[in-house]
């Protein structure tokens, strides 16, 4: 918003090598974005590159479009203004201090170390106390401190609130400070408090310098250029998709003549699969008849057999009778004369 007054995300920004931009420990997850698209350097407390910007000795002035602060002046020793004073000589005359610092909206800000001069953390059982000899020699003790992430630089050197932050901006030299509290959905920003809000201040209207211009100009007639190549491109890929589109109808349209032949095919499919089932039952009826016919002929084989062997034995009964026939009867004849014998005697 600062420097092109519109919502962007920062892989959206222009790449514009001419604008100058440092920042004071900035997180790793816009910062190497950040490089990329400008002529940014981060740094550090406590390592290289390193800044204090209690006293920011080495560091070019006037020299940066913008300066990025989050999370440090809540740290930097008093008087913080000090800090400010230096942040807005890092900056071009049109240059943008953006930062965010926790404050309140309480009306008492707390300045937890006001006489801070020559002091150090000493480490004891129940942890942390901060010793302070005064300008004036004076001897003191803190305890209960508060880190934010950790004992050393962390240490919290104060508690604003919004009336004291835009106090000390106004005094550093800054004469336009904006809070920006608005919610920007697409970005996932949502702000559900009013403090500790990010801030962007400065001396005067931001403007890009002549150089800066010059770079979007180039890299407006670039984009240009290649959108006239995409557009090309795009119409011949409109072409091919249209081209494409009446193939896949003509393709749509022999796939729905298929259809109807196969639900042709399914209905009488399921036509011969019901005279099919009718021939199972028949074959299954007709099966069981052949069973049960075949159980009749063997019941009526066995029959036969026992009528042929009850023949066999009759036949066998009826010679032997036969051979015994004529002594039968030349017994009959004598029996028959000797009966008329006595029939004659009596």
């Amino acid at each position: 918003m600062e420097l092109f007054g519109t919502p962007l995300k920062l892989c959206d920004f222009p790449v514009l090598k001419g604008v100058r931009g440092l920042g004071m420990t900035d997180s790793e997850s816009y910062a190497r974005l950040l490089a990329e698209k400008f002529s940014y350097e981060n740094t550090y407390f406590d390592q290289n590159p390193k800044l204090d910007i209690t006293a920011p000795q080495g560091w070019e002035q006037g020299a940066y479009d913008f300066v990025i602060s989050s999370e440090v002046f809540e740290h930097v020793r008093p008087p913080w203004e000090t800090a400010l004073k230096n942040s807005l000589s890092l900056l071009k005359p049109r240059g943008v201090l953006v930062m965010t610092v926790p404050y309140s909206l309480l009306d008492c800000p707390q300045e937890h170390f006001p006489q801070l001069s020559d002091y150090g953390l000493v480490e004891l059982r129940d942890g942390y106390i901060l010793v302070n000899r005064t300008a004036r020699g004076e001897l003191q003790v803190f305890e209960q401190l508060a880190f934010h992430g950790g004992p050393g630089s962390t240490l919290e050197m104060r508690v604003l609130n919004e009336a004291e932050l835009k106090r000390g901006l106004l005094s550093a030299g800054f004469t336009d400070v904006r809070l920006y509290g608005e919610n920007h959905a697409a970005f996932g920003i949502f702000h559900e408090q009013p403090w500790s809000l990010p801030l962007g201040a400065r001396r005067e209207p931001f403007s890009f310098d002549q150089s800066v211009q010059t770079e979007v100009m180039k890299q407006f007639g670039q984009n240009a250029e290649n959108l006239r190549r995409h557009m090309a491109t795009n119409e011949s890929f409109q072409k091919e998709l249209e081209h494409r589109a009446e193939w896949a109808n003509r393709l749509n349209q022999n796939m729905n003549d298929a259809r109807t032949i196969i639900e042709k095919l399914d209905l009488e499919l399921e036509k011969r699969t019901d005279w099919a089932h009718g021939l199972d039952d028949l074959l299954e009826e007709r099966t069981k008849w052949a069973i049960s016919l075949e159980a009749d002929v063997e019941s009526r084989t066995k029959w036969a057999r026992e009528l042929e062997r009850q023949l066999d034995e009759y036949k066998r009964r009826v010679a032997e009778l036969e051979s015994q026939l004529p002594k039968r009867t030349k017994m009959g004849n004598q029996l028959k004369r000797a009966v008329k014998r006595v029939v004659r005697g009596a």
